[in-house]
């Protein structure tokens, strides 16, 4: 089950052979026909009645198996109402790819509105650069624990509305420590499991901190699937920093979300 589940064979079969003095178990993997390189694309589509709608195209490369070890790369982009690019390099440090580290570098620029009394007053142009550095440990195949440096740069520039927060460009690095559990039984849809990740993250430059959890779920009932999902935000923030939190003016906040599928 362990060799089937590192994701790198087609099928694996095994056998119990008898050599005349001992039983031994004979395991017989067959490789993937397809990979070790991958492109998924994907696309997202977004409308509601007080922001009007959204798109964004996706598109990811991987290429596996590129080291003894098994170090992968990934490349990632997207083009539509918010557009970014994204490189990431993991290679383990051992032959049961228990540790590992990761490099990554994105770059992302995105819309973000500004409201006061329920109201929105402004929007803002986000651009955003972050470049880890991170070293982690795979907790079996319920997820794995991250450490490490973030180095990030933003910048706000004001689209229309009232200038309630000035154009500002800020760069700061800092500490992230970030938890990742996963147990869906499928990549994309789940039908059932579930999932969490909590993030923490702490620069004493700026004196900012931010701090958040994600809770998601997955129950099927019939030809239903019940996906449900909460998350929680908090961070402390200085005054220069707050053209970061152009979309939240408080210092914390609580997001919920429910939704049903019909699988025929």
């Amino acid at each position: 089950v362990r060799v089937f589940g590192e994701g790198d064979f087609e099928r694996v079969d095994y056998a119990l052979v008898n050599d005349g003095t001992r039983n031994v178990l004979r395991v017989d993997p067959s490789e993937k026909r397809w990979g070790p390189d991958y492109l998924r694309l994907g696309l997202n589509l977004n409308s509601n009645f007080s922001q009007g709608s959204a798109y964004v195209l996706r598109a990811g490369y991987q290429k596996t198996g590129i080291t003894r070890l098994g170090g992968e790369l990934l490349a990632s982009g997207e083009i539509g109402s918010t557009s970014g690019a994204g490189l990431e390099w993991y290679q383990p440090l051992d032959g049961a790819q228990r540790f590992f580290v990761d490099a990554a570098a994105s770059y992302r620029r995105e819309r973000r509105d500004l409201f006061q009394d329920d109201l929105r007053i402004a929007a803002y142009t986000l651009a955003s650069a972050n470049l880890d550095l991170l070293a982690g440990v795979n907790l079996g195949l319920a997820g794995q624990l991250q450490a490490g440096w973030r180095d990030s740069r933003r910048k706000a520039t004001l689209d229309t509305g009232a200038a309630a927060l000035p154009n500002q460009s800020e760069r700061f690095g800092g500490w992230l420590v970030a938890l990742d559990l996963d147990q869906f039984n499928r990549l994309y849809l789940p039908t059932r499991g579930w999932a969490a990740s909590a993030s923490w993250f702490e620069t004493s430059k700026r004196d900012y901190s931010r701090l958040a959890f994600d809770l998601r779920s997955a129950h099927s009932v019939g030809p239903w699937v019940l996906g449900t999902r909460a998350a929680w935000t908090g961070w402390t923030v200085a005054e220069s920093m707050k053209s970061d939190m152009a979309a939240a003016p408080t210092s914390g906040r609580i997001r919920g979300r429910c939704m049903v599928i019909f699988l025929s």
